[in-house]
């Protein structure tokens, strides 16, 4: 795409990984919503109702120096250090192209780059206009 506008005589404008962070992409995933998308991917009801089980009644503590906090539930995310997690995390994000339209989304390791060629100000519908 960045070639292609270049040989065109347009400008290609990106949002890299850095502004798609993933560390706390995995803390803001909906639990509904990826069993919703687990759901419609065709998954066995069998492995839904365990995957439901392994997100849910989870807590979270954070101990420092020898003081521990209250004890908060955990409504939303992945676990991450976990071996399902990113796998979880790659299931919910794996429709994200579908969802953005008018650009152009890239997928690698553990990268995402959105892209849209601008030819004119007018095509340039995510700038602020002074």
């Amino acid at each position: 795409m960045i070639y292609e506008g270049l040989v065109d005589g347009k400008d290609t404008d990106s949002i890299y990984q850095t502004y798609l962070d993933y560390a706390k992409a995995f803390d803001r995933v909906d639990h509904e919503l990826l069993i919703s998308k687990l759901e419609r991917y065709g998954f066995h009801p069998s492995l839904i109702s365990w995957i439901k089980s392994f997100l849910s009644n989870r807590d979270q503590v954070v101990v420092l120096d020898g003081v521990q906090s209250f004890i908060a539930g955990i409504l939303s995310g992945v676990p991450q250090g976990t071996v399902l997690g990113p796998l979880l995390f790659i299931l919910f994000i794996n429709d994200l192209e579908l969802c953005v339209t008018s650009s152009t989304v890239g997928f690698s390791a553990d990268d995402t780059r959105i892209s849209k060629q601008i030819g004119s100000l007018a095509t340039a519908s995510f700038c602020k206009r002074t």
